[in-house]
């Protein structure tokens, strides 16, 4: 019974963690992308205008090829609602069979992709209809990204010289679009295969996925985003119905082509050491193994760093105690130690232990850190990152690649010290990189039969 509980609560990690993103109007799986554009509330129309823009690279399988594939996500979200109060298929399905009219409403959004830092070639953010965007930081868009709706959706994805390379539309008929819109239908080129392209609206959030092979685009390449909006709203004027015609144009980011960093760790055994007069950047540098230190040689860092630790275990004075991170304070160290029991004085003489684990499918990912102090970390007992200079850091700060294998991987930090108010922030990429689907971390060592007894659940859907 134990083992079979165990499987399900690893399962369930693995299944509804934030690694796994999909294109349904929800906000919850972009909670740990960082880039974004924040816009201001600049135009009269109650629904549509631009709150925010962010934009990932995630990994997703693709059946076909068998084998995952990088896709651009793009997110927006507006105020009011994404097409209008009464915009939406289900919606409008509904209106037609009450035989009601529907509102004369168009909502259209545009992210625009500047592939080589160049504001004077490709499509110009700068003029709109012969007057001036004001955006601050033109950019030039090689590639252009649009999904509006009128009486249904569609969605228009430009390549190089505005030529076409996907195109879905719900309308039987063209209908008679000017300027940017009539682009849709004048210049119709190669299309994609079916679905390479997915899209999803709910109340006010917007987003798309695309293959980056689709788009021209390559993993690694920094590129310029930026986002507009043209509404064409109802309103009613002295009770004559009349069109208004508004648009929201926001400032571009610059966002690298990769995945983006994934939930800080939380969960981790913790043991803390004292390392005599050493504090810093100074006891590091000392290169001293100090559980061999502590233990006469008994115990080493290389030992704990691949064999891990069990809950209670001791060594010195001290047992491995479990605890939680928070992601939040500026001291999460210096608090859990305090919390659990195992502070040593003022907390700055000593170094902290943190060991984990996490299981994955294997493969190439970036690690994340942060941190107020000298730290050091271990992934498979072999040391993968040092940073020796203390920083005042609230996330990651910096990342590099690494390699992870097949199933479980183990990893130790340590952090010492400098000052009494320390942190470590630590993680990897949201998809754990090309290969790989989900992720489950654990600090309490499990039996090697229930992680085998997982891997058969997890592998079977």
């Amino acid at each position: 019974m134990r083992l079979y509980f165990f499987s399900l609560l690893l399962l369930f990690w693995a299944r509804f963690a934030y690694s796994v993103m999909v294109v349904d109007g929800q906000i919850d799986d972009w909670t740990y992308v960082k880039d974004r554009i924040i816009d201001e509330r600049d135009i009269k129309d109650k629904s549509g205008d631009i709150k925010s823009v962010q934009a990932t690279v995630f990994h997703q399988w693709n059946r076909i090829l068998n084998r995952y594939e990088p896709h651009l996500y793009l997110r927006l979200s507006v105020y009011g609602n994404v097409f209008g109060s009464l915009g939406g298929r289900q919606q409008q399905a509904l209106l037609r069979q009450q035989h009601k009219i529907t509102p004369d409403s168009r909502y259209f959004y545009y992210w625009l992709i500047d592939v080589d830092h160049a504001p004077e070639t490709g499509f110009k953010n700068t003029l709109y209809d012969g007057q001036t965007t004001q955006v601050k930081k033109p950019i030039g868009g090689e590639i252009m990204v649009m999904i509006g709706w009128k009486d249904g959706r569609y969605i228009g994805v430009y390549g190089p010289s505005n030529r076409i390379i996907t195109y879905q539309s719900v309308w039987p008929n063209p209908p008679n679009l000017q300027g940017i819109n009539r682009l849709l239908y004048w210049q119709q080129g190669t299309c994609l295969p079916e679905n390479a392209a997915t899209y999803a609206s709910q109340n006010h959030n917007l987003e798309v996925s695309i293959p980056l092979s689709s788009l021209g685009l390559e993993v690694g390449k920094m590129v310029g985003i930026s986002a507009f909006q043209i509404c064409n709203s109802d309103q009613l004027l002295k009770g004559r119905k009349v069109m208004r015609t508004e648009t929201d144009w926001t400032e571009p980011m610059d966002l690298r082509l990769v995945s983006s960093a994934g939930p800080i760790i939380v969960d981790w055994l913790w043991m803390t050491i004292p390392t005599d007069l050493a504090a810093g950047e100074a006891s590091l540098d000392l290169n001293k193994d100090w559980f061999a230190e502590i233990s006469n040689g008994e115990l080493t860092e290389r030992h704990v760093a691949v064999n891990s630790a069990r809950v209670e275990q001791i060594v010195g004075q001290q047992k491995w105690t479990p605890g939680k991170l928070s992601t939040k304070s500026r001291a999460n160290i210096t608090d859990l130690i305090q919390g659990i029991g195992l502070s040593i004085g003022d907390n700055e003489n000593v170094v902290v232990y943190a060991v984990t684990r996490v299981w994955v499918k294997g493969g190439k990912c970036r690690l994340h850190t942060g941190s107020s102090g000298p730290m050091q970390i271990w992934l498979n007992g072999e040391v993968v990152e040092q940073v020796k200079e203390g920083r005042v850091v609230t996330s990651y700060q910096q990342s590099k690649e690494v390699s992870l294998k097949r199933g479980e991987n183990r990893l130790m930090v340590a952090s010492y010290g400098g000052n009494s108010n320390r942190n470590m922030f630590v993680g990897f990429d949201l998809d754990l990189g090309p290969y790989n689907y989900g992720w489950v971390y654990a600090s309490v060592e499990p039996l090697e039969k229930q992680i085998t007894t997982w891997s058969q659940i997890r592998n079977s859907y």
